[in-house]
This record gives structure tokens, sequence and C-alpha cells, in this order.
């Protein structure tokens, strides 16, 4: 019986979406946006976006990842939500796809992403010398200041990495006026964050194949199912900001992912490339689990829930970040056995 994919992703998809929220944060949220996206791309999430990449994504060419969340004064250097799963899934493009990954976000938030990259094995390279040499990513700064200056900055990266795709980890999008939110419906500071979309929305202009993982619907991506997110979300059709036009997101992908943490969401499409591969080893381990998340915490990142330097993800402690890993890593290993069959 040869092995059905799509439906061992699938497991992947609803080990991501298992729900561990406290209250206040949009509790049960999770099961629907994910059934509003499973229904339109009627195929699951991490088996559309792991295929799609295996499809483009040839040795050598470039990936381009956004991610980092977060505003002063509440979490200066960002949350420890979508730098690790930016970080895995930059090591399984590598490993398994030769890709040559390149990061992007504001100049503040890079120095957690880098520091998770790292806590994978991969190095920080330059880009120039990133093209030349195995196991490493580069990083480039995304500017936060005047709309030229960013759509100008958008359309030189896409120019010049001339990527095969991109991929937004928990990342927010403007909603319908304009404005960003926090997963509270409250406004995100437009001074303090580059308005990233404008490089997931150039690239789906040019063709290039996009991705976007997110938690909530005010990330990049939930643009696909913005009706869904305003039905739902508390604050999907009406936020707590003076723009009171809801939190969620315009910014649209070729695929969206949802998740209960945008990091798992990401595991989940690594655990797809990983099983449609053909080699386990590619999932990334507990113990590197553990480590991705704690040398964020150091580089400064907060957990988003609570603010605090702590080693876990959206109120959720590390050991059970690293059990949601695990699981994933499971279910591949478990597909691919063979049962011998005695009785």
């Amino acid at each position: 019986m040869p092995l059905d994919e799509p439906a061992v992703c699938a497991t992947h998809d609803h080990l991501g979406t298992i729900e561990m929220r406290m209250q206040g944060q949009s509790v049960g949220l999770i099961e629907k946006l994910y059934a509003a996206a499973r229904d339109k791309q009627r195929e699951p999430l991490a088996y559309a976006a792991a295929s799609g990449l295996l499809e483009r994504v040839t040795p050598g060419d470039r990936v381009l990842i956004i991610t980092g969340s977060g505003t002063p004064p509440y979490m200066t250097a960002g949350e420890t939500d979508g730098p690790p799963g930016a970080a895995a899934l930059a090591r399984v493009l590598v490993l398994g796809l030769g890709a040559k990954v390149v990061f992007t976000s504001d100049p503040r938030l890079l120095p957690p992403i880098v520091a998770a990259v790292q806590a994978t094995g991969l190095n920080a390279r330059e880009y120039d010398t990133m093209l030349q040499m195995s196991y490493g990513a580069a990083f480039e700064e995304f500017p936060n200041d005047d709309a030229d200056a960013q759509e100008h900055r958008a359309a030189e990266i896409l120019d010049r990495l001339q990527p095969s795709a991109v991929i937004s980890i928990e990342r927010g999008s403007p909603n319908r006026a304009g404005i960003r939110h926090s997963a509270t419906g409250m406004s995100k500071g437009e001074p303090h964050l580059a308005r990233l979309h404008l490089l997931t929305d150039a690239a789906r202009a040019r063709g290039i194949f996009t991705i976007g993982v997110g938690d909530n619907g005010n990330e990049i991506g939930f643009g696909n199912i913005g009706e869904a997110v305003r039905k739902h979300s508390p604050w999907g059709e009406r936020c707590q900001c003076p723009c009171g036009q809801g939190l969620a997101a315009i910014a649209g992908t070729d695929v969206l992912v949802v998740a209960a943490t945008s990091n798992w969401g990401a595991y989940a499409v690594e655990a797809a490339l990983a099983l449609l591969l053909g080699n386990p080893e590619l999932m990334h381990d507990t113990e590197m689990e553990w480590r991705m998340i704690e040398h964020c915490s150091l580089a400064g990142a907060a957990d988003g829930a609570t603010g605090m330097l702590t080693h876990s993800v959206d109120g959720v402690a590390g050991p059970i970040q690293a059990h949601i890993t695990d699981l994933m890593a499971f279910t591949i290993r478990q597909a691919m056995r063979v049962r011998k069959r005695d009785f």
C-alpha cells in the first residue's frame, strides 16, 4: 500500500493547531480559521506548502523568509514566536533542497532571528559568501521609514535575489484601513514595523510562490480568508483601536498555513518536507527546539503572551514546545515503517 502523504501531512496540520491558550487569547478561534483555509485550499495546508516548495525550489535557488513581530515598549526585540519556526524551516530548505535562504526583517528584530538560525547549526553569512558556501543563511535589513523607500527596497530585494519562493511566518499585515494590529485588536504602531507585506504582494505580482504562516488572522496570508477572520475573531470585524476596521489581514499568499502558534505551522511544513523527501532526519529534534527558543530569548525576544524573557512561546513552556516537535517527528518515522503482517 503506497504512503498516503497528504493524510500524514494532515496529522502535522492538526498537531500544529492544538490550542493551549490563556483566557483573553481568542480561545476556539484556530479551529474555525483552519477549517476556512482547508476548505479554500482543498488539501492539508502543510502538504500544499511543502509540495509547492518541492515543485519550485532546486539546488542553489534563493528562498526569502520574512519573520519578526512585536513592537516597543512591550517587545523591543520581538517575540519567540516566528524566529524558531523560520529557522527550522530554513534548515530543511538548506539541507533537504539545497536552497540559499535569505532572511529579512526590521533591524531591531534581526538579532533573535540570527540567534535562532545559528541554534540550528546554520551559519550567519554575508549574502555573497552564503552563495558560495554550504550550510549558511544571509540576513538583510528592511527599512521602516517612508513608504517610497520601503517599496523601493522590496523591488530591489526581489530583483537581486530572484527568489523561487517567499515565506512569511508570524508577520503582521495591514487591515482594510491600512493599519496593522496585534492579536487583541490593538494598533501595532506603524512607525515601529516595516511594511514587509510589500514583499509578498510584489512577489505574487511577479508570479513567485508565496506562503503565509500565522495564528490569529492578523498576519500575512490571512487575506486569503479575510471573511472568516472578520466573522470568527473577537476583533476581526471591529478592532480596539481608533480605526475601527478590525484586525483581519488583507495581504494574501498562494498558500496559507494556520496554526495555534506560528512556529508550529512552520514545523508542520518542515515535517511535510521531511516526509516528501523521505528523510525523517530533516525534522529538527527536541534538543534543537529547546536551543532555538533559548538562544532567541537570550537575544532579547520575549514570550508574546506575557512579555517576559522566558523559555516559552505564546505562554506555552519550552518542554511542551519540544513535545509538539517530537510528535511531528514520530508521525514521519511511523508513516515510513512497513507493518509485517504475520496474522
